[in-house]
């Protein structure tokens, strides 16, 4: 299953919205998703923030909201960076399901998955398994998928638009710099030229 949002219809449809007579569980499950959203948010605001640190921090953070964290595997991507996290009952369907970035090489999500992406331009999105396969889901955890996959589309954006920033400021230093030689030089030289100016002078 592949759910495509945009990032506009995160807090109306997902974040602000209230459960209808709610039951204890609701409400506990309810607060395991404010929690989430808040640490990611978290996550993602952080001050130069790095793209392995913020996938991977998502997929930490996915898989202990989800109904049985143990059991959960979960592949964050983020723009072109992707992290795996995988609890000790997880499905193997990869060599390596360790917590580390680029981990899960594969085009597409895998048919037992539940996945949602987000994102025109940069490919953004949340894909999770249980070894039960896809009927394993709530309701509840496919929406948090689609939201969160909404938010990393928000974090790509972000990064971007840093290292566009960062970039700026390099190439801004550096002309800085060769205008800085350039006035030294010419002071250089004029004080070369005062010097003989001065010289002249003298010898008559």
């Amino acid at each position: 299953m592949v759910a495509v949002r945009e990032p506009s219809c995160i807090l109306e449809r997902m974040i602000l919205s209230e459960p209808s007579a709610p039951t204890a569980d609701d409400l506990r499950e309810r607060e395991k998703e404010l929690d989430f959203f808040y640490s990611l948010a978290a996550l993602l605001s952080k001050p130069g923030l790095d793209a392995d640190e913020a996938a991977a921090g998502c997929a930490r953070l996915f898989a202990a909201a989800m109904g049985r964290p143990e059991a959960a595997r979960v592949v964050v991507r983020l723009g072109d960076r992707t992290a795996t996290y995988a609890g000790e009952g997880a499905p193997s369907d990869s060599p390596d399901s360790s917590d580390s970035p680029d981990s899960h090489d594969s085009d597409g999500p895998s048919p037992d998955a539940m996945a949602a992406l987000a994102g025109s331009r940069l490919a953004c999105g949340v894909e999770a398994s249980y070894p039960g396969g896809e009927q394993a889901f709530s309701e509840r955890e496919r929406s948090l998928c689609s939201s969160t996959a909404a938010l990393l589309a928000v974090a790509a954006e972000r990064l971007e638009a840093d290292e566009r920033e960062r970039l700026g400021r390099s190439e801004l230093e550096r002309k800085n710099a060769a205008l800085s030689e350039l006035l030294s030089r010419i002071e250089l030289e004029k004080a070369g030229i005062r010097s003989a100016m001065r010289s002249a002078f003298e010898e008559r």
